[in-house]
């Protein structure tokens, strides 16, 4: 069964973008585009859209590489007494 998101529900999603900037992301082939519902009404597979945003959270994850933690900073953090 195919689910439509309607663009009030991806903003219920966290999809905090505007109409515009959503619509030049769409144009841009950055995000999925919508299924036409009437003149004015579009709507969004859930699928689709749940895949997008696991895309960036993989993105986001790939292109995160921690700093290494030197010695002095270690020693900063522990709270462990020195004996």
């Amino acid at each position: 069964m195919v689910i439509l998101l309607s663009l009030r529900d991806l903003r219920r999603r966290g999809m905090s973008i505007s109409k515009s900037q959503l619509y030049e992301l769409m144009s841009q082939g950055s995000f999925p585009k919508p299924i036409k519902m009437g003149n004015r009404l579009n709507a969004w597979i859930e699928s689709e859209y749940d895949a997008w945003v696991e895309a960036r959270k993989e993105e986001r994850d790939r292109d995160h590489v921690p700093a290494p933690v030197s010695e002095t900073e270690y020693s900063a953090t522990d709270h462990h007494p020195t004996t």
